[in-house]
């Protein structure tokens, strides 16, 4: 899912978990990966500037980056759930929360 905001927007965790990837990639730009456990991950795209590291626990709603518009974008944050490594469609786990 892509959300359109202000470039230097406070990106949050949506769930709490452990910092699996926090690296530029060249398509995605500054990028952020939390693994929650039970397979599920949340990826965080073309971010400004990130603001964890790989092993960090994160919570729910803390910082981890801001948003910008590296890597192939268009000035959004791209949001992807994935389940066991297969990208999922993110708004079911969204459902009932105030997101973003």
């Amino acid at each position: 899912m892509d959300y359109a905001a202000s470039p230097g927007t406070p990106v949050k965790a949506v769930a709490g978990g452990v910092v699996v990837l926090s690296e530029r990639l060249k398509v995605r730009g500054e990028a952020v990966v939390v693994a929650h456990g039970a397979g599920l991950c949340t990826g965080y795209w073309h971010l400004k500037e990130r603001r964890v590291r790989p092993g960090e626990r994160v919570k729910a709603g803390q910082v981890v980056g801001l948003l910008g518009s590296t890597g192939l974008s268009t000035g959004h944050l791209h949001l992807e759930v994935r389940l066991f490594g297969v990208p999922v469609d993110p708004r079911p786990f969204f459902s009932g929360l105030p997101f973003p």
